[in-house]
């Protein structure tokens, strides 16, 4: 019977937290490429990661409370982990850059 109830709710909640993280983490990486909208922008960038985390716990809750229509929540997954998965990619590269001690790196 649970199953009855709308998804638009979640669906919206979703999407919003979705935009919120990868906006919030265009703003702050924005920062890093020059573009100076405020002094603390840079703090951003966790705040970007705890919303795809909120995300990534809406997603949970639809799956377990709506099954087989959780799917659709899916639709906020580029914009929601777009940043962390940036940020473990550039993690990695500096890892990578320190453990070869190569010359080309930008470090």
């Amino acid at each position: 019977m649970d199953q009855a109830k709308p998804l638009g709710p979640m669906l919206r909640v979703s999407l919003g937290l979705a935009v919120a993280a990868f906006g919030t983490g265009l703003i702050a990486l924005g920062r890093m490429a020059g573009i100076r909208i405020f002094d603390s922008q840079l703090l951003l960038l966790p705040v970007s990661l705890g919303l795809s985390v909120g995300w990534i716990g809406v997603l949970v809750a639809a799956v377990i409370r709506r099954r087989l229509r959780s799917p659709w929540l899916l639709v906020g997954l580029p914009l929601a982990v777009a940043w962390p998965i940036f940020i473990l990619y550039w993690a990695f590269d500096i890892w990578v850059c320190f453990e070869t001690n190569q010359k080309g790196c930008f470090l």
